[in-house]
C-alpha cells in the first residue's frame, strides 16, 4: 500500500511540470534581434519551416529594386544568403503554397507595374516561372486559401494610382487563371494601401487610408461562398501597413496592423490590433523607431518586424519581435514526450517492485 501515494505524488509531479509557464520576454513588447543584411524595404517576407524568406524590396541608389533573399531562423537568430528572385522587384503580392513561395506582381526600376508569377522552392533553393498574372499590377494582396491563390487589389497607372477591384484566382496545381467576385467600395479611390490576411478561409483586406483620408475600409471576402462584407475600419489613418494574424494557440486570434501615422508635422509608429469575431479595435505598443513598408511575419504566434523606412529616416535594416498580449507558450513536443516516459519509466518500476514483495508475502 505504501507504494500507491508515491503513484499519486508522481502522477502530480508529472501533472504541475506541464503547467509550468516559460519565462518569456514581457507581454505587449519588443526586443531587438540580429539585424537584416540588406537593408530595404516594400519587400516580401513568407514562412516556410518557421523561417522567415525577406525576398525584393527597394533601397536608394540607383537601380534600386532588389532581388534579394535571405532567410532568418529565429531559433539560432541568424541569417543566410539564399538565390536571389529572377525579377528584382518591389511591392508585390506574396503567399505561400505546399511550402512553396510565389510571389506575384509589383514594380521595378525599369518599370511596371509587372505581371511575373516567380515561385520559389526552399528545399532546393530554387526559383520556376508559372503562368503570368492577367492584370499586371503593384500593391496587390495575394493570399492562400485551400489550394487556390487569390490575387485582390492593387495598382496600375500613373503617379497616384487608382485601386483596382480585381480579384483574380490562381491554381498552383493546373497553373491557370479564374476570376472572383470583385472587391467592392473601391470606387475613386486614390492610392489606398491595402494589406490583407487570412482568417478560417475568409480574407480580410484593410485599406489603411492615405494622408489625404481617402480609401480607410475592412473588406472581408469569403472564399467558400464568392462574395464580400464590411468590418469595422481601422480607426487610426496609416501610411505603408502591414497585417499579420496571430492564430490564437499560443496568443490570442488577433490581425496585427503596423505602419506609420501622419499627424500634420511628423511620423509616428502604430501598431492596431483588430478581433475578427468581436469586429473590434484596440492598440498594442508601437515600435519605437517609425517604419513603414516594412516586413511582418509570425511564428509560433511571435511577430517578427524587418526593415522599412519612413521619409527622412534611413532605411532600416532592423529586425525585432513582439510578444503579444496575453501570450502562452507551450512546452515543445519533446518536452512532454520526455517527461511522459520518465513518468511511466517510474511507474512500472514502481509496479514491478511492488509485484515482487507481494509474491514474496
Amino acid at each position: 500500500m505504501k507504494r500507491v501515494p508515491t503513484i499519486i505524488l508522481i502522477l502530480c509531479l508529472f501533472l504541475s511540470a506541464l503547467s509550468i509557464p516559460i519565462v518569456y520576454a514581457t507581454e505587449d513588447s519588443w526586443v531587438s534581434l540580429e539585424p537584416m543584411p540588406t537593408a530595404r524595404y516594400d519587400f516580401g517576407v513568407a514562412v516556410v519551416d518557421e523561417k522567415i524568406y525577406v525576398i525584393g524590396g527597394d533601397r536608394s541608389g540607383p537601380n534600386p529594386s532588389l532581388g534579394n533573399n535571405e532567410m532568418y531562423e529565429p531559433a539560432t537568430d541568424t541569417w543566410t544568403t539564399k538565390e536571389p528572385m529572377p525579377t528584382a522587384r518591389r511591392n508585390f503580392g506574396i503567399t505561400v503554397f505546399e511550402n512553396e513561395i510565389y510571389v506575384m506582381g509589383g514594380d521595378s526600376s525599369s518599370g511596371g507595374p509587372l505581371e511575373e508569377n516567380e515561385v520559389y522552392e526552399p528545399e532546393t533553393n530554387s526559383w520556376e516561372t508559372k503562368a503570368s498574372l492577367p492584370t499586371d499590377r503593384m500593391g496587390l494582396c495575394l493570399e492562400t486559401v485551400d489550394d487556390l491563390i487569390y490575387a485582390i487589389g492593387g495598382n496600375r497607372h500613373g503617379v497616384f494610382p487608382v485601386l483596382s477591384p480585381l480579384n483574380e484566382v490562381y491554381n498552383p496545381l493546373t497553373d491557370s487563371w479564374t476570376t472572383g467576385a470583385y472587391m467592392p467600395n473601391f470606387e475613386g479611390l486614390g492610392f489606398a494601401d491595402i494589406t490583407s490576411v487570412v482568417v478560417d478561409n475568409k480574407i480580410y483586406v484593410f485599406s489603411c487610408g492615405e494622408r489625404e483620408g481617402n480609401g480607410i475600409f475592412t473588406q472581408i471576402y469569403n472564399t467558400e461562398t464568392d462574395t464580400w462584407s464590411s468590418g469595422a475600419p481601422i480607426p487610426i489613418m496609416i501610411d505603408y501597413a502591414s497585417a499579420v494574424l496571430t492564430s490564437g494557440i499560443f496568443a490570442p486570434k488577433r490581425i496585427h496592423v503596423l505602419g506609420v501615422h501622419y499627424d500634420g508635422h511628423e511620423g509616428e509608429s502604430a501598431h492596431q490590433i483588430y478581433d475578427p469575431i468581436q469586429d473590434t479595435w484596440t492598440n498594442g505598443t508601437a515600435l519605437s523607431l517609425p517604419r513603414g513598408s516594412l516586413g511582418l511575419a509570425t511564428i509560433n504566434d511571435l511577430l517578427y518586424a524587418t526593415g522599412g523606412y519612413y521619409e527622412s529616416i534611413p532605411i532600416s535594416n532592423k529586425n525585432e519581435r513582439y510578444t503579444p498580449l496575453g501570450y502562452i507558450p507551450e512546452f515543445p513536443s519533446w518536452f512532454i514526450i520526455t517527461v511522459g516516459l520518465l513518468t511511466l519509466t517510474l511507474l512500472s518500476v514502481i509496479y514491478k517492485r511492488g509485484l515482487k514483495q507481494w509474491r514474496k508475502k
